[in-house]
C-alpha cells in the first residue's frame, strides 16, 4: 500500500474485483438459459427458472460490464493481467495432472 493520498490503488481495485463478477454473472445467467434449453427425457423434473429473468440479467451485466459505462482503462488491464494469471496456473494444473495420470479419475 502507499500513503500517497492521490493514489488510486484501491478504487482501482474494488472496480476491477466489480468488472469480474458482472463477468460472472453474465457467464452464470447464459449458463442458465442453456441449461434451461436441454430436456432429458428420463427425469421429470427439468432447471427452471422464473420466465425471462436470466436472459434480462446477462444482457443488463452484459451492459454493465462494457466500456461504455465509464469503467477505467487500467482496471480492465489489472482484470486481463489476473486472468493471464488464471490460465498460466490453469496450464501447469493440466499439465501435472496429465504428467501424473491424475485428470481423469474420479475417485482417488
Amino acid at each position: 500500500m502507499t500513503s500517497d493520498p492521490e493514489s488510486n490503488i484501491v478504487a482501482n481495485l474494488s472496480g476491477t474485483t466489480a468488472f469480474l463478477l458482472l463477468c460472472v454473472f453474465t457467464v452464470v445467467n447464459v449458463a442458465c438459459l442453456v441449461l434451461r434449453r436441454k430436456r432429458d427425457p428420463n427425469r421429470k423434473v427439468f432447471f427452471t427458472s422464473p420466465g425471462p429473468l436470466p436472459l434480462v440479467a446477462a444482457i443488463l451485466c452484459a451492459f454493465l460490464a462494457g466500456p461504455w459505462v465509464g469503467r477505467n482503462v487500467i482496471q480492465y488491464q489489472i482484470a486481463g493481467g489476473l486472468m493471464a494469471i488464471g490460465v498460466v496456473l490453469w496450464l501447469a494444473t493440466w499439465l501435472i495432472n496429465r504428467r501424473t495420470n491424475r485428470g481423469d479419475r474420479v475417485n482417488p
